[in-house]
């Protein structure tokens, strides 16, 4: 896997946050109390 230099770590979390962004604008998430939220991330 080739290692990113800073600037394409910068590029590659933008697009990625501009993509979750249009997904979140389209209704495509899932909304669920903060407590759920913790025990589901705690399966990770």
């Amino acid at each position: 896997m080739k290692k990113l230099s800073k600037k394409e770590q910068d590029l590659e979390f933008a697009r990625r946050t501009e993509e979750a962004y249009k997904r979140y604008e389209k209704g495509e998430f899932i909304s669920m109390p903060a407590d759920k939220f913790l025990k589901e991330l705690k399966k990770w």
